[in-house]
């Protein structure tokens, strides 16, 4: 369309064929003759087909540049089970919109904006509405009318690059809605022996945060840098068809010194604070909270000859996992490596 300007076109294919040929038997301990049990075994074909058509349009400036862009995924996936004695097709329709766009304020500091849609189809072993008995305490069985889910996600970043003091700074915000999640609902036989299968679900969804601020002194002999994330999550599962809510919470924080002595030292040495907070709407058991302060040191140290000696050290205290439970964890790990030629 013209230098800053253009229009893309883009089209894809895909096949893909899954087969199973999962067998059980029976063994008679005295005699050694093999029955063959059809309930728990599983024999099948998959056959998975998409045609992508898409198309975007991009432009790009001195200060700015952006993307905009559509495809559509017509898809079928087919299965035909010797074992289930049946065979099935199912017909999907699938769409994924992108938006890009990027300003820069100078070479070293921009602003950028990430959209896009995706979807992930259901596994065949999802889908196949047969008994897996593999395992037989923990059984599951498919359903042929899942739907593919879909997923917005938004991302915002920033990024500030002083190359003459050396100063970082960057950051992101993520966010992502589920409409369709394939979960699982899970249902308790007897003692010992569960049930899974699936099913959609709205509701899922989760949101992400996270900083970094590198700033050296003292031409770079001390290197301080500053970091830490926030993440949420809002997870659903199903347990006997009652819809439950997991909410968890994760904060995290860190605090480091990077030092350089001449050519003979790097070293390192390290704080990390990280809180964990989790609520089940259907469950109060399963409730936690937890805390954990993690203190740790790294040197490297270049001696004669092209022998370097490494070090590292952790020591963590965690808080909130119960009576009865205390693991505060001391690891130390050493390593001497040999050096050789001009280049090491």
């Amino acid at each position: 369309m013209s230098r800053t300007k253009s229009l893309e076109f883009n089209y894809s294919y895909s096949r893909q064929i899954t087969g199973n040929d999962r067998e059980s038997f029976e063994i008679d301990p005295v005699t050694g003759d093999k029955t063959y049990i059809e309930s728990r075994s599983n024999i099948f074909d998959n056959i998975y087909v998409t045609n992508r058509v898409g198309a975007n349009f991009r432009n790009n400036q001195k200060k700015f540049n952006y993307s905009l862009g559509f495809a559509v995924q017509p898809a079928s996936i087919e299965s035909n089970s010797i074992t289930g004695k049946y065979s099935y097709k199912q017909d999907i329709f699938n769409y994924y919109p992108v938006f890009r766009y990027q300003y820069n304020f100078s070479k070293s500091r921009s602003f950028s904006v990430n959209y896009n849609g995706s979807t992930r189809q259901p596994s065949y072993s999802q889908l196949q509405p047969v008994y897996d008995s593999t395992n037989i305490q923990y059984i599951t069985i498919g359903n042929p009318d899942l739907r593919p889910e879909f997923t917005n996600t938004l991302g915002l970043r920033y990024n500030n690059f002083d190359f003459i003091s050396g100063n970082v700074f960057f950051g992101t915000i993520n966010a992502s809605f589920t409409n369709d999640k394939i979960v699982n609902n899970i249902f308790q036989i007897r003692p010992g022996r569960q049930e899974t299968r699936y099913l959609n679900a709205d509701g899922y969804y989760s949101l992400s945060g996270f900083y970094n601020f590198s700033r050296p002194i003292k031409n770079r002999k001390y290197v301080f840098n500053f970091g830490g994330n926030a993440i949420f999550n809002n997870n659903i599962a199903y347990i006997a068809n009652e819809k439950n809510t997991g909410k968890n919470f994760v904060l995290g924080q860190r605090f480091s010194m990077d030092y350089k002595l001449k050519k003979w030292l790097e070293s390192n040495v390290a704080v990390n604070f990280t809180f964990n907070d989790t609520k089940n709407a259907t469950d109060e058991r399963l409730n936690s909270t937890t805390r954990a302060w993690t203190v740790s040191h790294n040197s490297r140290i270049f001696l004669p000859k092209g022998i370097v000696f490494t070090y590292d050290m952790d020591k963590t205290i965690n808080s909130g996992y119960g009576e009865g439970v205390k693991t505060d964890p001391f690891i130390i790990n050493a390593a001497l490596e040999k050096q050789f030629f001009k280049s090491k």
